[in-house]
């Protein structure tokens, strides 16, 4: 049941951020990412990367007269990852379909604050070798910060906290006793722009 739960929150999200657009303003949000990963020393000489994301963004008012108030959902290709440095870098990029589902306070007219979660798919890695060896899912907490500066482009930054690890693998000592590594996952900082089509 535990290996179903996942799954089941994943399907939960989709259905809840697709019920959300229906009445929703939509835009589109593109933008670079500062990706790397948290591990206890289980990497060596590892360094972030520059990667980059875009996709779909619908905002939605479920009360409204709380017009400061808000949720936002994403539909994102989002590649996240990290590189290791010896006599040259070694990238890993990891491909996912991003879904964050976000709190929105809108501080004035044109600032605010957000916070929720992020769920990942993986697609695929560029380490094609070892696909078997990532998690296909990957979840996080957000929390960011836009700023409009027009009237339908707002300009946005956030970080992604990573909560379950990328990698699921058993490493081996010289004595041949294994232990599984679960320590090592993304972290990210997102920053760009969205253009909103309807409002």
């Amino acid at each position: 049941m535990k290996k179903n739960l996942p799954k089941k929150l994943a399907t939960a999200l989709l259905l809840l951020s697709i019920s959300l657009c229906i009445k929703a303003q939509f835009g589109f949000s593109t933008g670079a990412s500062i990706s790397d990963v948290k591990h206890n020393n289980l990497l060596k000489s590892e360094s972030p990367i520059i990667t980059g994301f875009t996709g779909l963004s619908f905002q939605f008012r479920p009360v409204r007269n709380l017009k400061y108030f808000s949720i936002v959902t994403e539909f994102l290709y989002n590649v996240k990852g990290y590189k290791q440095v010896f006599e040259k870098d070694y990238p890993t990029y990891l491909h996912y379909f991003s879904l964050p589902i976000l709190l929105n306070f809108n501080i004035t007219n044109k600032l605010s604050l957000q916070g929720g979660t992020e769920l990942s798919g993986l697609i695929v890695t560029s380490n094609k070798a070892n696909n078997e060896l990532y998690e296909q899912l990957d979840m996080g907490l957000d929390a960011g910060i836009g700023f409009l500066v027009y009237k339908n482009v707002q300009l946005f930054a956030r970080y992604n906290y990573g909560l379950t690890p990328i990698l699921n693998y058993d490493k081996s000592d010289e004595f041949g006793n294994t232990t599984p590594i679960k320590d090592i996952k993304n972290q990210n900082i997102m920053i760009g722009f969205k253009v909103i089509f309807i409002q």
